[in-house]
């Protein structure tokens, strides 16, 4: 009688034992999963905006609320940022205009040196209205992706600088590719070095061999560099270094490096903005490499 007794109790335990984890693996799929997946949708929000498909309403009640939450929500981030940027191009289309009558009218004025004067203000006005529409398009438009020569890429751009009369140099040289956008690797690259000229006198570009599956690009220069706790606030769009000061042809909107690290993440990189001894900023692009 007690060998039985024990016998139901093992097979008690062993049935509890087996109930517990069925309703454990239960838990795991019909709660804990979805959960999880929807955090992880979640947190690429606005990121994937106009790419990622809306969350999928599935699950317990609870879940499908929050669900149909976040996609009410996405929905009016992207409405907002339509809006905005719509009407950021729509001032800056008007503005240039203005600026191509200022333009033809400042060529009447007698005084040469005023005349000078005021046609480098209506220069810079361009220049940064251009930076800005720039910008805007970057945010919409989706260009064509392909195999790209990032030495190739790299080395015109420093070439194209070095016109101008700016002391740029390459070092690479080893036709290193990556998969992305020509266009976009232009606009990201020029930015860089851009910012560099503008803040110091003597900028190098190198590219290092493929490590981990990515190729660094270092743009190095000699300026005053940028403070710690700048970094991260600099890298979002209209933030310039130094509030205080006027807006010139070297300060511009604060645009580019948000370009920068907008391309950057468009391409699956990573940037960082790292001190340079014993002065200066070396902004390090991480690209994915084609080929490893």
């Amino acid at each position: 009688k007690r060998l039985a007794t024990s016998r139901n109790l093992e097979s008690s335990a062993a049935l509890f034992l087996v109930s517990a984890l069925l309703l454990t693996i239960w838990l795991t799929l019909a709660v804990i999963a979805p959960l999880y997946r929807l955090v992880r949708q979640a947190e690429r929000l606005p990121v994937d905006r106009g790419r990622a498909a809306p969350i999928r309403e599935t699950g317990p009640k609870e879940m499908r609320e929050l669900s149909r939450a976040l996609n009410r929500m996405q929905r009016r981030i992207d409405s907002m940022i339509e809006s905005r940027s719509r009407a950021l191009a729509a001032i800056s289309h008007d503005l240039r205009t203005i600026i191509t009558r200022m333009r033809l009218r400042s060529e009447f004025i007698g005084d040469e040196a005023l005349k000078s004067k005021m046609l480098k203000d209506v220069e810079t006005m361009d220049s940064m209205l251009h930076k800005n529409l720039a910008y805007l398009r970057g945010e919409q438009s989706g260009a064509g992706v392909g195999l790209i020569d990032l030495d190739s890429v790299l080395q015109t751009i420093a070439d194209e600088f070095a016109d101008l009369g700016h002391d740029v140099s390459y070092s690479g040289g080893k036709h290193q590719t990556v998969y992305g956008s020509l266009e976009d690797l232009q606009r990201l690259f020029s930015n860089l070095v851009e910012n560099a000229v503008n803040h110091g006198a003597h900028v190098v570009v190198s590219a290092t061999p493929p490590q981990d599956g990515f190729i660094v690009v270092d743009v190095a220069d000699d300026g005053p560099g940028i403070a710690a706790d700048q970094k991260e606030q600099l890298l979002e769009p209209f933030v310039r270094g130094e509030p205080g000061r006027t807006v010139d042809a070297k300060s511009g909107f604060g645009l580019g490096l948000s370009i920068v690290a907008s391309l950057v993440e468009k391409a699956g990189g990573k940037l960082q903005l790292l001190d340079r001894a014993p002065n200066g900023l070396i902004a390090r692009v991480a690209l994915p490499a084609a080929f490893s």
